[in-house]
């Protein structure tokens, strides 16, 4: 198994299963990884420092993905963020990726 422990990654999902799946996944891959399940949250933990990627929902209670997203633009230029969501709609994607979500 490839070792990744260098890489802290982020998850944040207001949804306790999904945070799970990709939790013991990016573990599995041997990724460090830490939960959020809100965006206030998130940014709490993200101001530990040392992360690499924050994989984010963007349908949250309080700060939306998209929020978050751009706080973290403003605090953490380098960090890099996927957002994640089961909503199909492409003005939010195409928003996301404006403001430099990777996917």
């Amino acid at each position: 198994m490839i070792r990744h422990s260098e890489h802290r990654l982020l998850v944040v999902d207001d949804e306790q299963d999904l945070q799970s799946i990709f939790k013991r996944f990016l573990e599995m891959e041997g990724f460090g990884c830490r939960t959020a399940s809100s965006g206030e949250e998130a940014l709490e933990v993200l101001s530990e420092g040392g992360f690499s990627l924050m994989v984010t929902d963007i349908n949250m209670p309080g700060i939306s993905g998209i929020e978050l997203l751009r706080r973290v633009r403003e605090l953490y230029p380098d960090l890099a963020v996927i957002m994640a969501t089961g909503v199909d709609d492409r003005q939010v994607a195409v928003q996301a990726l404006e403001m430099g979500a990777y996917a």
